[in-house]
């Protein structure tokens, strides 16, 4: 039997929009689906931030990014309480900006893929990059023979866009434009009269990626269905526009689904949860929280994040009912039966959920009263956390659990 052990995949730039778990039924996806099928999916989880090293101190040291900076002096880290406990850690990345990350120093060792970006297509798919941090992962996966953490940095679709061509072309229609080669991944912001031709070959070459990083996760995940003391949890840092507002990539961070949006699945050793699926609110810091779950400390909500997502249950769908993001000027609040993003240059952008899913239809000039309310609890939440209380938990208005009647 091999020894107890987790194991965590973060793909950069992956949105959850794009798996066929989360409802995509255009790009194929099977090692995806398979993950699904075997795990805990959480329909609803939601970045609070696209600043990467934001998001990491929300796994690590299990802090939302609006709390404020980390006391990295005085907080413990993950990967320390695994080493207490005698976990060998190992962090695998083919990302310089996450290997010099503060805390990435915690871990027992590091192995890192070379800083080398790719000149071309790769010719096949083990010569691409996201190939190359796989083939680490797995090496060391398979090698460790003690109760080991084994973290996974995958640039993935926010690194060099290199996977074989014949991959994309399978999305390609007859009657389609020839795509446009994409190495390096698009970032811009598009105008009322783009061209559809464009936009469309940018998607496929995503989507290419997509397909790639889901054969590559076909190979992962036998390695991780073979040992069967091994926690599973597969992630991404933020998502990747494709024009849904007008956006392409990086661009401003608008803070849109398409970017906050994120895939959230675990998989269990006994397959308990298997198939099963939440629409919980999570959100980056409650990964601390689990992972120590699974570790075996338990720590209270004020220390970690809000809850070991591995005991979620029915009956805990309502047990939070907002999740906020901020980015440079602007912020979002999120509740069961709204959406709002607030910007200096666009103003207020309201949004019902769940039904508006892609946030296409904008109702705040008939929606004040919900704008307001929900500014108050965003203020609120934000008071709170800043005054040190942790993640705030407010009584909200029943409109904005429930909608307008």
């Amino acid at each position: 039997m091999s020894a107890p052990s987790i194991v965590v995949l973060v793909v950069d730039r992956l949105g959850a929009g794009w798996l066929g778990p989360y409802g995509n039924s255009w790009v194929d996806t099977p090692a995806f689906n398979r993950l699904a099928s075997q795990s805990l999916l959480f329909d609803c989880a939601m970045v609070a931030s696209p600043c990467l090293e934001a998001t990491y101190d929300a796994y690590w040291y299990g802090r939302h990014p609006l709390q404020g900076p980390v006391d990295t002096k005085a907080a413990k880290t993950l990967m320390e309480y695994a080493r207490s406990l005698d976990f060998k850690t190992t962090l695998i990345t083919d990302s310089p900006q996450v290997e010099e990350l503060y805390a990435a120093g915690d871990f027992d060792e590091t192995l890192t893929v070379a800083d080398d970006a790719p000149r071309e297509l790769a010719e096949d798919l083990a010569a691409t990059r996201l190939a190359q941090t796989m083939a680490l992962a797995i090496d060391s996966i398979q090698s460790q023979t003690t109760a080991s953490v084994t973290w996974v940095h995958a640039g993935g679709l926010n690194d060099a866009w290199d996977m074989p061509a014949a991959i994309m072309q399978r999305l390609v229609d007859e009657e389609d434009p020839v795509p446009p080669s994409m190495l390096s991944p698009p970032n811009q912001r598009l105008t009322e009269a783009f061209d559809p031709d464009l936009l469309l070959g940018m998607t496929q070459n995503y989507a290419g990626q997509v397909m790639g990083c889901d054969l590559l996760l076909d190979v992962l995940l036998e390695v991780v269905e073979s040992r069967p003391d091994t926690v599973f949890l597969c992630t991404s840092t933020r998502g990747y526009p494709l024009g849904e507002h007008l956006r392409v990539g990086e661009c401003d961070n608008a803070l849109f689904g398409e970017l906050l949006h994120v895939p959230m699945m675990i998989r269990m050793p006994d397959l308990a949860d298997a198939a099963r699926r939440s629409r919980c609110f999570v959100q980056p810091h409650d990964v601390f929280t689990t992972l120590l779950g699974a570790l075996g400390v338990s720590v209270s909500e004020r220390t970690a994040g809000v809850r070991d997502l591995r005991r979620v249950g029915a009956e805990d769908e309502a047990t939070r009912v907002q999740m906020c993001a901020a980015a440079g000027d602007q912020y979002a609040i999120r509740t069961p039966a709204w959406y709002l993003r607030v910007s200096e240059d666009e103003g207020h952008m309201l949004y019902a959920k769940p039904d508006d899913f892609w946030e296409a239809n904008e109702v705040a000039s008939r929606c004040g009263e919900v704008v307001q309310m929900l500014e108050q609890a965003y203020a609120e939440w934000v008071a709170a956390a800043n005054a040190g209380h942790g993640e705030h938990r407010a009584d909200l208005p029943d409109v904005l659990l429930h909608g307008l009647d």
